[in-house]
């Protein structure tokens, strides 16, 4: 037994060469951890194969044993990890463009749930199938840091950045426990920021429509299809967001602008409907009636004799 470097070397002198054998090993070494761990102090131990090759052998046994080391505090297990399970950890990692497009998508679109279960898809591809050691694994959380700032822009990088600094917080990292739960932090942050600039974004273009509207009201040719050309963004888009802002569509919100301005010319003027109509954008009484009603609930000759009624038991 020989301290080297913070470690404890153990050289066990063996007759045979058995599974057997390391078996034992295993067992008494784990007996040791759990006598360790009693006191509140981790450990970690690992064995290396059995070798027969004299001296030549001893410095077999250590490299084998220092990879397995290395590969447990890798993983942060706290347990007797044996060369002998380990596999042939690869060189390359696998993160497609495709990959990255899709990851850029759902950050931007601050979907967190997606972000979580492409990231866990691309370490486990790596870690678990691939099995890369931890220095590549960083360079692959350098890309996935890069593909996040890529989503974010300027704005949202920028204060990544200063709020997080990424890269030391990546390279602080000494397990690979530690480096997904950071690259994971940082995606979250990014999708959180973007999910807010999104908002916003939608709420004062939700704004915009709905001033547009109340300017051109009375325009015969206003549509979905012409707002939307207006706007330069495809009808479908405007529809989605002004629903998901507003409640209602962008169709309601026209139809509920001309009901009130109908409101006020049934009020204060004579017209009758087929003029209010027209003043207001429709092209047919029957759609301003049938539109009316569904707003107010009674028909525009209704309404105006209830208010006539008020006005008069008020006089």
């Amino acid at each position: 037994m020989t301290e080297i470097d913070d470690m404890i070397a153990v050289l066990i002198n063996t007759n045979e060469k058995s599974t057997e054998i390391l078996k034992s090993i295993c067992i008494a070494s784990e007996v040791v951890l759990k006598e360790i761990a009693i006191y509140g102090l981790v450990m970690y131990s690992a064995v290396s194969d059995i070798y027969s090759e004299e001296l030549q052998g001893i410095s077999i046994c250590y490299a084998e044993a220092l990879e397995a080391l290395e590969y447990g505090m890798m993983f942060d297990v706290n347990t007797v990890m044996s060369f002998n399970e380990l596999g042939k950890q690869s060189e390359t990692f696998e993160y497609t463009i495709e990959m990255e497009q899709k990851l850029i998508n759902n950050i931007r679109s601050g979907d967190i749930d997606n972000t979580r279960n492409l990231l866990h898809e691309i370490f486990e591809q790596n870690i678990s199938k691939n099995k890369i050691g931890l220095d590549m694994l960083k360079i692959l959380v350098m890309d996935l840091l890069s593909t996040a700032i890529k989503a974010a822009g300027k704005e949202i990088a920028g204060r990544l950045i200063e709020d997080m600094q990424p890269a030391r917080y990546i390279y602080s990292c000494k397990t690979i426990p530690e480096i997904e739960q950071c690259i994971t932090r940082i995606l979250f942050y990014v999708c959180e920021k973007c999910k807010e600039n999104t908002k916003n974004r939608n709420e004062s273009l939700c704004n915009d429509v709905m001033c547009f509207i109340q300017e051109n009201y009375t325009n015969l040719s206003l549509s979905v299809v012409y707002i939307s050309e207006k706007f330069e963004l495809s009808s479908i888009y405007l529809s989605t967001v002004f629903s998901k802002c507003t409640g209602i569509s962008i169709l309601d919100y026209i139809h509920r602008c001309r009901v009130e301005k109908a409101c006020e010319l049934l009020r204060n003027t004579y017209k009758s409907s087929k003029e209010i109509a027209s003043a207001v954008g429709y092209t047919d009484v029957n759609t301003f009636i049938r539109n009316f009603k569904k707003c107010k609930g009674i028909t525009p000759g209704e309404y105006r004799r209830i208010k006539i009624q008020l006005n008069n038991s008020y006089v």
